[in-house]
């Protein structure tokens, strides 16, 4: 497993906010639009709103690097990758 610089771990952190800020805005105006265009919500809405179960297992897989300094388990990161599949799937059905 690869170990990371302090840089990297930086810029872990750095992207792990970023996704966190669009996470929650997108959840915002998910919700909002939802709530607005309650009898037929577009695909938008719907991302906007389900987009947590894309975004919360890329935030997991993350926290290896940062805390610890080495690449996540290749088992783990497998485990994240079918979550997300499904997650992608859910949000599309």
């Amino acid at each position: 497993m690869g170990k990371f610089s302090f840089t990297n771990r930086v810029w872990f952190v750095f992207f792990d906010l970023i996704l966190i800020v669009i996470t929650v805005i997108s959840l915002y105006f998910g919700i909002k639009r939802i709530i607005i265009y309650f009898s037929y919500p577009d695909f938008f809405s719907i991302f906007s709103v389900l987009f947590f179960m894309i975004s919360t297992p890329i935030l997991i897989l993350s926290f290896s690097p940062i805390f610890r300094g080495v690449q996540a388990n290749i088992n783990l990161q497998m485990k994240i990758a079918k979550l997300i599949k499904l997650g992608l799937l859910f949000i599309v059905l």
